[in-house]
């Protein structure tokens, strides 16, 4: 599905293979370790690609399924339905609207009815699972290492843990934030890309990250005109390095200030001249 959804957005379905399937985070964080995140990802591009060439309830119904192996998988019906609502015209708009709403929630219903195992998996208890960890190669978990640091070097008596939580709430808080501006703004722009955008997004500002997580926006974004990026192509490429062959964290110790900085100097790079506004409209790689 990756190349075909590359074909019709007009750019080279040999990049996006190689991005999104054949890159060495791809190969060894989804297909040899056998991650669910990679049928997820699957779903969600197959369900992608037929929303914009015109078959969305076929689509949505892909994107609902994706969202049953990781719920992020589900913004990408929100988006596709924004981005064609907007585009629509007349009683369309209203076969649109049912279309994103209903089959979705048919979807999700039919799947936990046929396994058999409630509702809680949508539940808070199951969702908050990501927050109980503090993996120092998360954003937000360096940034808050690296700030507690500094508060002790001037005296400034503040917990480890207390800002740690304190700059993923931030974080996570800027995440949905900027998804929603994209949301809200996504049928201005290639809708591929801004979902994409949005998917890393809610990765890097998320309360853990793992390498494999990364994929869910680099997958898409592969299909795009942000496939000729060399930093997409290095972070697809070295990220794996992120993690170990038993799944342990290589980043440990004083990776800290590597990650805090590098975060820090990216969003100021961002926030320079309006840079982010190019990256989103595909006018920056």
């Amino acid at each position: 599905s990756l190349p075909r959804l590359a074909r019709h957005l007009g750019t080279d379905p040999g990049l996006a293979l190689w991005l999104g399937v054949l890159s060495p985070l791809a190969m060894f964080s989804f297909i040899a370790s056998g991650h669910n995140d990679a049928l997820m990802m699957g779903l969600l591009v197959a369900g992608v690609t037929l929303a914009v060439e015109g078959r969305l309830a076929w689509g949505v119904a892909l994107c609902a399924l994706a969202a049953t192996v990781k719920l992020p998988a589900a913004a990408a019906i929100a988006f596709l339905g924004v981005d064609q609502f907007q585009a629509a015209r007349g009683t369309r708009r209203w076969r649109v609207l049912a279309e994103v709403v209903v089959v979705p929630l048919v979807v999700l219903a039919a799947v936990t009815l046929a396994v058999g195992l409630g509702w809680s998996w949508l539940g808070p208890s199951a969702l908050h699972v990501p927050t109980e960890l503090k993996v120092l190669s998360t954003p937000a978990v360096s940034l808050g290492v690296f700030f507690s640091h500094l508060l002790h070097l001037i005296a400034i008596p503040v917990k480890q843990a207390t800002m740690i939580t304190v700059t993923q709430v931030i974080c996570g808080a800027a995440a949905v934030i900027s998804s929603l501006w994209l949301l809200i703004n996504a049928h201005k722009f290639e809708v591929v890309r801004v979902l994409g955008i949005a998917l890393i997004l809610i990765v890097v500002g998320g309360p853990t990250v793992w390498p494999w997580y990364l994929m869910w926006g680099l997958a898409l974004l592969a299909a795009t005109t942000a496939q000729r990026s060399k930093l997409l192509a290095a972070v697809a490429a070295l990220a794996m390095l992120v993690v170990g062959p038993s799944g342990h964290p290589l980043l440990n110790g004083n990776a800290y200030l590597i990650v805090a900085l590098v975060t820090l100097c990216a969003c100021v790079w961002l926030a320079r001249h309006r840079h982010w506004h190019r990256v989103v409209a595909g006018r920056a790689s």
